[in-house]
């Protein structure tokens, strides 16, 4: 089997003056072709320059966009970032009422031990629910930003099937007034196994439960100089993936997942650095229990 498919946005960071490519689905692909795996993205792309681009960039790369579609009717989404690199400007140029159009082939999505949300619109998410087969490989899900602003992005249906959840504080603080809870292990009646809330440089939170006892785990972060955060949480959250499908314990999954997070708030945009990278493989190495089976 195929090891992650992203399912989500490919989109153009702006940061600075200057374009990145970008959109959190396209830049875990892109990251984790970079560490070796086999990645795939199921994503709408327009004709427009930045579109064909973008394309050309992500076949070179080897990542698999066979469940990518291209449409004539739009431009590619642009991510604005401003000045304090907390606030985003984003214009979708009114994409998402075409992600209806799209066709998702349950053969091909059925290929991949992982199928990883990440931000993807709502209705791209219903597409994959009603075609994913539930006993083949696991689901992960990070509902993205764009849930603050819209309460569709947290999909319920998404959540019982899930197998990890990412949130970011805010976030979190969201989904706690709408599903009316207090505590993240009130998500577990919801179906996650695993729920994950990071905090910047603060680090992130684990949590699990094992035989009914909430389990709770603090990964620090990794101090960085001069961070540029754009895409940090994204690279948390393929770091933790690969730990996981690994079978390393939670607290190595969430160590791996902050070096990649340091290695990717090391440059602007989302790439991660390669200096990041090559020390993201050499931590995976050391804790890995499975060696042999290791998939980066």
């Amino acid at each position: 089997m195929k090891e992650l498919l992203n399912v989500g946005y490919a989109a153009i960071d702006q940061i600075k003056g200057r374009e990145y490519y970008g959109g959190a689905a396209a830049g875990i692909a892109i990251n984790g072709k970079n560490l070796g795996l086999q990645t795939g993205l199921l994503a709408l792309f327009g004709s427009d320059e930045r579109s064909k681009i973008y394309w050309k960039y992500l076949t070179r790369l080897g990542v698999d966009l066979s469940l990518s579609y291209i449409s004539d009717h739009v431009n590619l989404p642009v991510n604005i970032v401003l000045s304090d690199e907390k606030e985003h400007r984003w214009n979708d140029f009114g994409i998402f009422r075409f992600f209806k159009d799209i066709q998702v082939e349950s053969s091909l999505i059925n290929q991949y031990k992982v199928i990883h949300l990440a931000s993807a619109h709502y209705t791209l998410v219903d597409k994959v629910l009603s075609r994913r087969d539930q006993k083949k490989g696991i689901l992960t899900y990070s509902p993205g930003p764009k849930l603050l602003i819209d309460k569709s992005y947290l999909q319920r249906e998404a959540l019982a099937a899930s197998e990890i959840v990412f949130f970011n504080q805010r976030e979190w603080e969201k989904i706690q007034g709408l599903l009316g809870i207090n505590h993240p292990k009130d998500l577990f009646r919801f179906g996650p196994r695993v729920v994950i809330v990071t905090c910047g440089e603060d680090g992130a939170l684990i949590f699990s439960e094992k035989r009914g006892d909430l389990l709770e785990r603090y990964v620090p972060a990794f101090r960085i100089a001069n961070p540029e955060p754009t895409g940090a949480g994204d690279a948390f959250a393929l770091g933790f993936i690969i730990g996981y499908i690994n079978s390393l314990s939670l607290d190595t999954c969430g160590e791996i997942g902050s070096v990649l997070a340091a290695a990717s708030v090391k440059n602007d945009g989302i790439v991660a650095t390669t200096s990041g990278i090559r020390r993201f493989k050499e931590v995976l190495y050391l804790n890995s229990v499975t060696r042999n089976t290791l998939i980066v």
